[in-house]
């Protein structure tokens, strides 16, 4: 039987004769009435186009009967040839699939939002239908749906009513009008459920944008097209070619913004950038799973997550022979090496050990090397150091050998110009391993000085790398705070142009060090980088980031591009009473420059304390299976998920080893940390690995001392735990 994914295709497919139908369409008011006419006949034409693929495929199931039963009954190339031919059809319907799931996904709500223009040229009012993705109608050729990212569309998100004197840049250049009608829609099932006449100043665009939000639910990341707020939008659409840092607190959409800006992109810079070379860089592969709908569902396919020590490791051509370290961190080190200042060491250090390098050859063919380096560094930008190297000691020989004369032993002579210079290639080779080469860069004290870091301090540095920096038989070791130094080195010796991105997205940017961001910029090409992040909820020691403009200003030097720095204030996750018991924590660390977050219309329940008499651990039996029972009372008011948030990972252990004594209890399955998939259900993580995701409702563990003290970082995990919570959290403690 062959392979039709009918397993994959929306669940919506067997609604959509409810859809299409127009028996219960009854418009309560004119307004509907009005409006009606465009969301049917969109549907009308969406509904063609399922009904085209499904005829496809059916087609193509006639031909996958006839390669199965070629495969089945040929022998030798014609099997291989049916093999081939069915693999090519299993290809088809993949596609066809997928085109039938993204109609599927638009036939439900094909659009969201309206806007009337009046050009000032023409005096003619142009509708135009905002939705996720464009349509035309085959009959007139006039756009029945635009996509949210056309030029026009930015009317829909700057302007909060009708105004007067609006503009916006199009193709053909600046155009202006007045825009005279905003509307938005809240459609299910191909159903008007309301229309909002958007006007300044009055409420309809709070209560679409509360309703929206109410809806959410901690399931895994989705579009915000229609919900998309001015500042949102201005950095969604911002100027390429230029870094940008985004600081919002959080559950201000930092993600979700770094993702639609990069679907923009897509659309707005489809001849610069391209979707194949574009890069997400997330924490780890829980958070990577946790975002992985939404840029196909905002219809970007192609693009590369990874986390940092993964790129670096493809970068440097690492394999699994590469380990970290089990020595214990020293923070004072860690925080050291990943500071501009030990960057710029460690490249003026290697820049001193290349000169070593030519300073040591033979006075023979120094001259003529070093020349010949110099020449090819300052006029060949796109040659790498090593290269370099290798052409410049080639060309002295080769000089050498034209010199040569062509009496006497001639072959001998030739014999010897090129066994020396094997003998010098291979040299230099071996002076530039990597490994080695690192720890002699850390013995040039005069580099490190230069920068500001004290010759005792690189001693310290030298002894505690030498410590772990070994290997044992085929593993190398080193520690995380290594590895961008070691990329460093590694693209300036052999290049890295195989691996510069169009564009590089960056989440969770706080805990990334100096160097790491570094290393980034190089690869984003053009200065196509995107940094967001929030300083309050960098949990990972030593928190290299003190200061944001610190940044925007390594940015300028290295890049030689202005940085736009933005900050988004407002917080639309979380509910008003939770924004306000979490603020009270905010007021003795908030970073300098930054102001706490500011809840966004939405009220729920109160944030409830659960005292127990103990802590988790110790907790007695009938206290353990009432907190589960808390935990199933949250999907009976329709929960997906339950966020269970651990200190670290040794809390995590005790609180789960508890909990999964009871696992028959739960009304979900129970999940774990050590699971990278973001899955509905009972998650149990720590703070650093539920850092970047939601759940409907957020349980926090032994929330008093000792877990959790009073000092900056015992209240920054509480904040980022507490900020997890869309609808509900509840503080566990003694």
């Amino acid at each position: 039987m062959p392979i039709d994914y009918q397993e994959y295709i929306l669940p919506v497919y067997e609604q959509l004769p409810q859809i299409v139908s127009n028996d219960d369409v009854v418009p309560k008011d004119s307004v509907e009435e009005e409006e009606y006419p465009h969301l049917l006949r969109a549907i009308e034409l969406i509904h063609g186009q399922i009904k085209d693929i499904d005829a496809r495929r059916a087609s193509l199931l006639v031909e996958m009967e006839d390669a199965i039963f070629a495969m089945e009954h040929e022998t030798g190339d014609d099997r291989e040839d049916a093999v081939k031919t069915y693999n090519k059809l299993l290809k088809r319907m993949r596609k066809y699939v997928k085109d039938l799931n993204h109609d599927l996904t638009i036939i439900k709500k094909p659009y969201f939002g309206k806007i009337v223009f009046k050009n000032h040229k023409t005096s003619k009012p142009v509708k135009v239908y905002i939705g996720k993705f464009a349509m035309i109608d085959p009959s007139t050729g006039v756009p029945l749906i635009t996509d949210w990212r056309a030029p026009i569309a930015n009317l829909y998100y700057q302007h909060s009513g009708p105004t007067e004197n609006v503009d916006f840049t199009s193709p053909a250049g600046k155009i202006t009008g007045d825009l005279t009608q905003k509307r938005q829609f809240e459609i299910v099932l191909g159903r008007f459920q309301n229309i909002y006449d958007i006007k300044s100043g009055n409420s309809s665009a709070d209560e679409f944008l509360l309703h929206e939000l109410s809806g959410r639910s901690g399931k895994k990341l989705v579009d915000i097209v229609s919900t998309i707020q001015k500042t949102q939008n201005e950095i969604i659409r911002a100027q390429i070619d230029r870094p940008i840092i985004l600081q919002g607190v959080a559950g201000s959409g930092k993600t979700t913004i770094l993702l639609h800006r990069l679907a923009y992109l897509a659309y707005s810079q489809e001849s610069k950038i391209s979707m194949n070379k574009a890069l997400v860089l997330a924490p780890n592969k829980m958070f990577i799973d946790y975002i992985s709908e939404l840029l196909p569902n905002l219809g970007i396919f192609g693009t590369q997550t990874d986390v940092y020590m993964s790129l670096a490791k493809k970068v440097l051509k690492w394999d699994d022979r590469h380990v970290l370290s089990d020595t214990p961190d020293n923070l004072e080190i860690k925080s050291i090496k990943g500071s501009y200042a030990f960057y710029r060491g460690i490249r003026k250090a290697f820049a001193r050990y290349v000169e070593q390098i030519l300073d040591e050859l033979s006075e023979s063919v120094k001259w003529v090397v070093t020349s010949r380096y110099e020449e090819l560094r300052n006029n060949h930008s796109d040659i790498d150091i090593y290269e370099s190297l290798e052409l410049a000691v080639r060309y002295a020989f080769n000089q050498k050998e034209q010199n040569m004369g062509v009496a006497g032993d001639y072959m001998g002579q030739l014999r010897n110009i090129k066994d020396k210079e094997a003998k010098v290639l291979k040299l230099i080779k071996k002076r530039l391993r990597l490994r080695n080469m690192y720890m002699a860069l850390l013995k040039d004290h005069e580099a490190f000085e230069s920068e500001g870091i004290p010759t005792a301090t690189m001693r310290n540095i030298e002894a505690f790398t030498k410590s772990y920096f070994n290997m044992t038989g085929n593993v190398q070791f080193h520690k995380q705070e290594d590895i961008p130094l070691l990329l460093e080195l590694s693209m300036s010796l052999y290049g890295y142009r195989e691996y510069v991105k169009d564009v590089i997205m960056v989440d969770e940017a706080q805990d990334y060090s100096i160097a790491q961001l570094l290393t980034i910029a190089k690869l984003a090409g053009r200065n196509n980088l995107m940094l967001a992040g929030d300083l309050a909820q960098a949990i990972i020691p030593p928190f290299y980031i003190k200061d944001w403009q610190d940044v925007v200003e390594i940015l300028r030097k290295e890049t030689g591009g202005d940085t736009i720095y933005t900050q988004l204030n407002k917080s639309y996750r979380t509910t008003v009473e939770i924004i306000d018991y979490t603020n009270t924590l905010l007021t003795d660390f908030m970073p300098k420059g930054l102001n706490p977050p500011e809840a966004v219309l939405r009220h729920g329940d109160p944030v409830e304390t659960i005292s127990i008499g103990a802590t988790f651990d110790d907790a007695d039996e009938q206290t353990i299976k009432d907190i589960i029972r808390k935990v199933n009372e949250q999907f009976d008011k329709g929960a997906s998920t339950v966020g269970i948030i651990t200190r670290d990972l040794t809390h995590f252990r005790k609180v789960h080893q508890r909990l999964v004594k009871h696992k028959n209890l739960f009304t979900r399955k129970l999940h774990t940390e050590s699971d990278d998939n973001h899955s509905t259900g009972v998650l149990v993580l720590p703070v650093a690995k539920a850092k970047g995701l939601e759940f409907d409702s957020v349980f926090i563990i032994d929330v008093d001392e000792p877990t959790y003290g009073r000092d900056e970082y015992s209240q920054r995990l509480l904040y980022v735990a507490m900020t997890r919570a869309l609808h509900r959290l509840f503080i566990v403690g003694k």
